[in-house]
């Protein structure tokens, strides 16, 4: 081959390979940008115990008191794939020796500036012959009150989710 056409094939392979590169870059700046419309959201407050939430439109809080555990549940909305549960417990366990559902924490993260364990299970709860869904918890302890986020049907967060997240925080300090 003689050298002209080496260079043509070279500046064909560098145009190609960089317009590839710049085309990939863009898309995951496209997607990494997409922004939430939460002008719509409202936000769940639970005086008694201390926190508050956001949440996306078409979706209904119902806190339920039971004896042992008191939990406001998010009901699935038109528009979502997912199930939100606060757990609130009383324990003298600390987030290092916490276990959800008999899971151990995977790792910790911050929930409302408070260390938080991430209990992760992709398969789901297992009792007896059947398994629940998969789900993603995440708890923290403020005073005596474990509070426990849960996100089920996931093994790993959307953006809503993520931001239901970001949103929790303590009131009343």
């Amino acid at each position: 081959m003689n050298k002209k056409v080496l260079i043509i094939i070279g500046i064909i392979l560098v145009v190609g390979f960089s317009a590839t590169f710049v085309y990939f870059w863009q898309k995951s700046g496209q997607e990494n940008n997409t922004a939430i419309d939460m002008t719509d959201w409202q936000t769940y407050k639970n005086e008694e115990y201390g926190f508050e939430v956001k949440y996306p439109k078409g979706i209904n809080p119902k806190f339920y008191s039971h004896k042992t555990r008191p939990q406001v549940s998010f009901v699935e909305g038109e528009k979502t794939n997912y199930a939100v549960k606060i757990n609130l417990l009383a324990s003298r366990a600390e987030v290092d020796n916490f276990y959800f559902l008999d899971f151990p924490i995977s790792r910790k993260e911050k929930l409302a500036g408070q260390e938080a364990g991430v209990t992760e299970a992709p398969r789901g709860y297992c009792d007896g012959p059947s398994c629940g869904s998969p789900f993603i918890a995440y708890s923290t302890k403020k005073g005596d009150i474990f509070y426990s986020l849960v996100f089920f049907n996931d093994i790993e967060l959307n953006e809503d989710e993520k931001y239901i997240l970001e949103s929790f925080k303590f009131i009343n300090e």
